[in-house]
């Protein structure tokens, strides 16, 4: 998110996996820099569903399957808006006018193509103790990890 989380949201579960060790994670932390991340890490959810959301202030991105889709508006095409400042909702109808329905959405999918395969995590921790390769995982990343999912689990009760 490029900035050092700041405030730390979240809930821990165990449900059926052997051991006692947390299956079902829900994080939700803002960043010092005002970005909000949204991460389910679970074994629990047995549903279909985008392996990465990535919401922004003018879309969404999102990977399903080996299909990555942009979804998003230009902001400068939008419709003139105006306020509806009624004491009363008229048709029911709330906010403003034109409401969010009339956004020409542009849709891009692509598929998914990884560049090229990746080590495992203790094969490239054996390059870079062994051969000098450098640390895909570094130990500063991992200690921020660490800490943010210490927190969740201190405020979750786990």
């Amino acid at each position: 998110a490029g900035s050092e989380p700041g405030r730390v949201w979240g809930a821990v579960g165990h449900h059926f996996n052997p051991g006692d060790a947390e299956d079902d994670i829900k994080a939700v932390f803002e960043c010092k820099n005002g970005v909000v991340v949204d991460i389910d890490m679970t074994c629990v959810d047995a549903s279909p569903g985008p392996s990465w959301v990535i919401q922004g202030t003018h879309g969404t991105f999102w990977i399903m399957g080996s299909t990555a889709t942009v979804k998003y508006f230009e902001p400068k095409a939008l419709p003139k808006i105006r306020t509806v400042d009624k004491t009363h909702a008229l048709n029911r109808a709330y906010g403003v006018r034109p409401g969010p329905e009339k956004i020409d959405w542009i849709v891009d999918e692509f598929p998914v193509r990884p560049k090229g395969s990746y080590d495992s995590f203790y094969d490239n921790l054996y390059e870079a103790i062994r051969k000098g390769a450098e640390l895909q995982v570094t130990p500063e990343s991992a200690r921020t990890t660490y800490d943010v999912l210490a927190r969740i689990r201190r405020g979750s009760g786990f």
